[in-house]
């Protein structure tokens, strides 16, 4: 079954393909460059999804509340449940996927654990 929800333009998916092929050769931190506009926020759920399908954890870090809030907002309507690492929020480090703004891990001294890091 494929787990990507909705179609996806080709450069979307030659992104999510690089990234799994790069770490089935044992590459432990893949990079997607991309300009605006090209849809790295679908990028990202999808990296998410396939991810938590392998029970695996994901910290998206974010350095700005408006790209902050996108994702909260996104991972909601995708009905994807996740914990937020920031000021004004209660903090839920149970949950598989984790936003965390990255100001907050510094002031806090947090460590990224997760198995996908997002940044």
């Amino acid at each position: 079954m494929n787990s990507l929800v909705k179609a996806r333009w080709p450069n979307q998916l030659r992104a999510i393909n690089g990234v799994k092929k790069s770490f089935r050769s044992g590459h432990k931190f893949p990079v997607i460059v991309s300009p605006t506009g090209t849809g790295k926020s679908y990028i990202i759920f999808d990296m998410i999804r396939l991810a938590i399908e392998r029970g695996k954890s994901v910290t998206v870090v974010v350095h700005r509340r408006i790209l902050r809030d996108q994702i909260i907002s996104q991972l909601k309507d995708e009905q994807i449940e996740f914990g937020v690492q920031a000021s004004g929020f209660v903090s839920d480090p149970s949950k598989k996927v984790q936003i965390a703004m990255h100001q907050t891990l510094i002031a806090r001294g947090l460590r990224i654990f997760s198995d996908l890091v997002v940044w």
